[in-house]
């Protein structure tokens, strides 16, 4: 569209100058014509001394020759020097034809255009060759036109739009931290608690994705990684929103600029009862017109000015960086609602007449040029301070504050609450690694993948039915007693050595052996209080069937081996220096600590175990 429009005013240039050439050579052609037939006249003398008698007369213009054509005279009022440059040029001693030296000495005169906007259409409506339709449709494009602006205004300047200020995060942010972020309900297969995975930046989550998002525009925005805290010393997104609110100000600063260069150019404009449109210069202006003119060109000031307010504000709340910059860009184009009106939808005969109407020339002297530029840079400087104290500076301590509440302290912990009994259990759980070891399950998932239908995971059950599906996800180790023979032995022994492979796999793979492949190849972790699984396929390698085995881990061991060991057993004390004495207070140290980690119980713990390993029953 402006390729287009600079062509059309290339065009137009071109036929101006085109025309006022063919002027001048018409008079050039006036002037020989007419020295011709006075030499022709006067034979006797064959060169005149005066050559100002040649100088055409009023008559010579009325009727021409035939080898004459028409020619324009400059009017006074063209021939007219303003008024301020005459006064400035007897100041400095110059001439009315010292051109040059007056604009460097005192100022200019500046061409100020029409721009291609509808809020020109109150020079030209009703002074155009356009149908009376063509004019209705004009107004009421210009009155569309004020409507859609306003309701720019409205949405744009509401909160549904702009949004809560970021400090409002700061109450949700506690509230999630403290409920959502450490539910034990939460936790992934990997053990680890949703507070981790969010403050960690974990891309595989399905929830809480809006405050990993959060979390991810503050980093970006203040330049941070996932554990820093501390305000940085140049925050990017700070700087790059100073920079958008700057293009911001000149957009606003163009507008606000063309505004008043075209208020002032109209205000040079004689006034009269009747506006006269000549050439597309407007020469003379009526006083309705001239009004209705700056009526609107103070529509358009407001309109500016509160847009101008909106978008600094927006943009001092935009929190994405890689939203600021598109968001500046968007602004820009609400500015150009009045110029795509009159290029997409009014009419021709119209929009030529604005496009069309010539320019207007103002004086502008130096010291106006110089005070001019100086106060939209201290508009501008003012604009970027009062942004930075009232509007960044706080967003920036609001979004320390936000990722403060998210991520500072311990993330490796889970709750849950008993109702029945009333208290909150707390669980230590695993840190987040983006490179953490896969877990069991994670394991099946992979191995699924790459099989084909009807094959079964090493390390998993392969459900024929949902009913089957349901019982084994469902059972527990109490519940498998059925399925097991009523003697105590290993799994690797007998017929079940096939058919529970894939159980004996998933438990190895928990105890961190995942090749092993016997029960003497995990015998060193049957004390594992994780390993009940292996105790109950392994119960003779674990010692389920011992009688003298600490009863602390003996969870898993089937009923049929702990019954055994139990017809072993007799009433008698053990000795305190016997090898079974001592491994029941190491096995006892070690689940204790699991229980709690209170430095008062551990010493409580530690202090009981020296005595009963030195003093016995």
């Amino acid at each position: 569209m402006l390729s287009a429009r600079l062509e059309y005013r290339v065009t137009l240039l071109e036929r101006k100058m085109q025309q006022e050439f063919d002027d001048k050579l018409k008079n050039i052609v006036n002037r020989l014509v007419f020295l011709e037939e006075h030499v022709f006249a006067n034979s006797e003398s064959a060169r005149p001394q005066d050559t100002s008698q040649f100088a055409p007369t009023a008559e010579s213009h009325e009727k021409p020759s035939n080898r004459e054509t028409s020619r324009i005279v400059p009017t006074a009022e063209a021939q007219e020097v303003p008024s301020n440059v005459r006064d400035c040029k007897q100041a400095w001693g110059h001439t009315d034809n010292d051109s040059t030296e007056i604009s460097t000495a005192c100022g200019h005169l500046e061409v100020v255009p029409y721009t291609d906007s509808i809020w020109n259409l109150a020079m030209v409506v009703g002074l155009t060759r356009s149908n009376r339709i063509d004019e209705v449709i004009a107004c009421t494009l210009s009155f569309l036109s004020v409507l859609i602006q306003v309701a720019f205004i409205a949405i744009i300047g509401g909160d549904s739009f702009l949004g809560a200020e970021f400090s409002s995060e700061i109450p949700a942010a506690k509230k999630y931290r403290e409920s959502t972020a450490h539910d034990f309900v939460r936790l992934d297969l990997a053990q680890v608690s949703l507070a981790s995975r969010v403050c960690s930046g974990d891309k595989s989550l399905i929830s809480s994705t809006k405050q990993l998002a959060i979390l991810d525009d503050i980093n970006s925005y203040m330049g941070l990684g996932p554990g820093d805290f501390t305000y940085p010393a140049a925050p990017p997104g700070l700087f790059l929103c100073l920079s958008c609110i700057i293009l911001w100000s000149l957009y606003i600063c163009n507008d606000i600029r063309s505004i008043a260069l075209s208020v002032e150019s109209v205000l040079g404009i004689a006034r009269g009862r009747h506006t006269e449109l000549k050439n597309c210069s407007c020469k003379v202006i009526s006083r309705i017109r001239f009004a209705a003119f700056l009526a609107s060109r103070l529509v358009q000031l407001g309109f500016s000015t509160y847009v101008f307010y909106v978008g600094v504000k927006w943009l001092g709340r935009t929190t994405s960086i890689q939203d600021l910059i598109l968001n500046a860009a968007a602004l820009g184009t609400i500015l150009e609602v009045d110029q795509l009106i009159l290029s997409a939808m009014m009419p021709r005969s119209i929009q030529r007449a604005v496009q069309d109407l010539d320019s207007e020339d103002i004086y502008r002297s130096r010291l106006r040029s110089g005070c001019e530029a100086m106060v939209i840079s201290m508009c501008t400087v003012l604009v970027v301070v009062t942004s930075y104290t009232y509007l960044l500076r706080p967003l920036t301590f609001d979004l320390l504050e936000v990722k403060r509440h998210y991520c500072s302290g311990r993330h490796d912990f889970a709750v849950t609450y008993n109702q029945d009994a009333q208290f909150t259990v707390a669980l230590s759980t695993r840190k987040y690694e983006p490179s953490m070891p896969a877990t069991v399950s994670e394991d099946v998932v992979g191995e699924l993948i790459g099989l084909g239908p009807g094959h079964h995971p090493t390390r998993g059950k392969m459900a024929s039915s949902l009913s089957q599906f349901n019982y084994f996800a469902g059972t527990t180790l109490e519940n498998r007693e059925s399925s097991f023979e009523a003697t105590c032995y290993d799994f690797d022994k007998g017929l079940n050595a096939i058919a529970y492979t894939w159980w004996f796999s998933s438990a190895a793979f928990v105890l961190g052996v995942p090749h092993a492949q016997t029960c003497k190849d995990l015998e060193h972790l049957c004390d594992r209080h994780e390993a009940s699984s292996l105790r109950h396929l392994c119960g003779v390698t674990c010692r389920c069937d011992d009688p003298y085995r600490h009863s602390y881990t003996l969870a898993g061991c089937t009923k049929s081996c702990r019954a055994l060991a139990l017809s072993k057993a007799t009433c008698d004390d053990m000795d305190h220096t016997t090898t079974p004495w001592s491994e029941f207070w190491d096995v006892f140290l070690y689940l204790a600590g699991n229980f709690s980690s209170a430095p008062e119980m551990m010493v409580m713990v530690q202090q009981e175990i020296e005595f009963r390993t030195s003093q016995g029953c």
